[in-house]
């Protein structure tokens, strides 16, 4: 069998999360590098993600039976992610198209051919940690069916489904099982010779993304550090976001030259809830002594919050992808004594709470930009204790 160039499904996958149990806010499901309960940014694949499995010549055939008993020694899906869906329940499937579905080294028919594709595809946790439930269905062409033809006596027989459930196992060696999976006659030589019915048993090695691969879901901003998130209590997509430096306390911007303290800090900006929690945020900085001042560069920046761990549900990580800021001094005079320039990502630990969550920067290095090692050091290094404003209580889970 000749491999397809064509990509165009979802298919596969492999999951990682637990099975959420009662009825709570899901999150998006999302394909992970590592089998994480919520899937940490760094270790998500993007959407679209492509995708390939397949049987080879000495794996365990792909095997149909009705009247007769057709097994095929190869077999090939390929395709990508699509789409992630977010809903209330405990279902929130990452969706999908099979585009390329084939056979190759048939016995009985020689030509086993897929019908009415691509199909819709979409995949949710299964009760087994790293394991999943992946279904197939029409996409608008007709639903999933399968043709068979060249077989013995010249019998032509087409069997379809309204959808094939494959189950979807994770880790080093992850693979699709599709177990005796249901189907009726459709057209062909008659029910006498095809049979009323048949059944597909296939075994896929799932072969990209590179292995290991899981499916896992993305962190969600909650009112409660519970998992699945209690419906009603998770924060909308588009939030408003207002983060503030907390009352009595100063930022701190430290060089090898100049240290500048700050008496106000706010972030303000919105969530847009893809991988992770992301939104745009736009920082600014107040009443800062000895005639300094910190000048925040081309905003709004990337922001995301992530969960981390499954001993700490509710806390996680806060990161702005890339920020820039320009330190200045004046003398009396209005005479520039400092200015450099220090840009980077800024990494810090997210702490849930209620009545306020907040993430603590303890002189986090800021690489210099602009100016001289002489003049700039080598980074800056920034603390400050925040506090998220606008939602009350707040957790990542």
């Amino acid at each position: 069998m000749q491999r397809a160039n064509g990509l165009g499904l979802l298919l596969v996958a492999i999951v990682t999360a637990v099975a959420l149990a009662g009825v709570g806010v899901a999150s998006a499901t999302v394909l992970c590098k590592k089998n994480e309960e919520s899937c940490f940014r760094e270790s998500a694949y993007s959407v679209p993600t492509a995708i390939e499995a397949e049987i080879n010549k000495g794996d365990e055939p792909a095997v149909f039976k009705s009247a007769a008993s057709v097994t095929c020694e190869e077999a090939l899906i390929q395709g990508e992610t699509t789409e992630k869906i977010e809903k209330e329940g405990a279902e929130d499937p990452l969706l999908g198209k099979v585009g390329v579905f084939e056979f190759g080294s048939c016995s009985e028919c020689k030509t086993v051919e897929a019908l009415n594709l691509p199909y819709k595809a979409s995949l949710v946790p299964s009760a087994t940690k790293g394991n999943g439930v992946l279904t197939l269905e029409s996409s608008g062409a007709g639903k999933p069916s399968f043709k068979f033809s060249e077989c013995a006596f010249g019998f032509t027989c087409t069997f379809g489904a309204s959808k094939i459930e494959v189950k979807a196992v994770g880790g080093e060696a992850a693979s699709l099982a599709v177990e005796e999976a249901p189907a009726t006659y459709e057209k062909g030589s008659g029910e006498l010779f095809c049979g009323k019915t048949a059944t597909a048993t296939q075994k896929y090695r799932i072969i990209g993304p590179p292995l290991p691969v899981f499916v896992s879901r993305d962190s969600i901003l909650c009112e409660e550090a519970t998992r699945p998130c209690p419906a009603g209590k998770k924060y909308p997509t588009q939030a408003t976001t207002e983060i503030v430096l907390e009352t009595g306390t100063k930022t701190e911007w430290k060089t090898s030259s100049v240290t500048i303290k700050c008496t106000g800090g706010t972030m303000t900006g919105k969530t847009t809830q893809m991988l992770g929690v992301p939104g745009t945020i736009t920082p600014s900085f107040s009443g800062c002594e000895n005639n300094c001042e910190v000048e925040v560069r081309n905003p709004p920046y990337t922001f995301w919050i992530s969960y981390e761990s499954p001993n700490l549900i509710g806390n996680g990580v806060f990161e702005i992808l890339s920020m820039s800021v320009k330190l200045r001094c004046k003398d009396g005079g209005g005479n520039i004594t400092f200015e450099c320039q220090y840009a980077g990502k800024i990494k810090a630990q997210f702490f849930g709470g209620t009545p306020r969550a907040k993430f603590t920067l303890g002189e986090f290095e800021v690489p210099r930009n602009t100016g001289t090692e002489a003049e700039c050091g080598v980074a800056a290094k920034w603390s400050g204790k925040f506090l998220f404003e606008e939602q009350k209580p707040l957790f990542v889970i």
